[in-house]
């Protein structure tokens, strides 16, 4: 699956969107967090998932659980259709997730 980004630009206090294509999927790039998560486990490149299981932490939603790592793959296009993979090594998955963080 092909995501394309949308990206949230922080400019102080506020937060513009920055939308790339009418089709695509959000994934927030937040430069402010010390790492990302995903929910899905279709986003590990096959062979480097490695389940685990933490105490419940305090996270952006309230108590999460990280049930293993990995390298994620997405694979985005930019506004001329041109496609990149970008690569996330050691992205914690949170089953609870509402969304994407990298």
């Amino acid at each position: 699956m092909a995501y394309v980004l949308n990206a949230i630009e922080l400019a102080g206090r506020s937060a513009q969107a920055i939308a790339f294509d009418s089709n695509s999927i959000e994934i927030f790039m937040d430069s402010f967090v010390t790492g990302g998560f995903t929910p899905s486990k279709e986003d590990y490149v096959p062979g480097t998932f490695k389940p685990c299981h933490t105490k419940p932490m305090l996270g952006s939603g309230g108590n999460v659980t990280i049930h293993g790592h990995g390298l994620a793959a997405y694979e985005i296009v930019d506004n001329n259709g041109d496609p990149y993979t970008l690569y996330i090594p050691n992205q914690p998955y949170i089953t609870n997730a509402q969304f994407k963080i990298v």
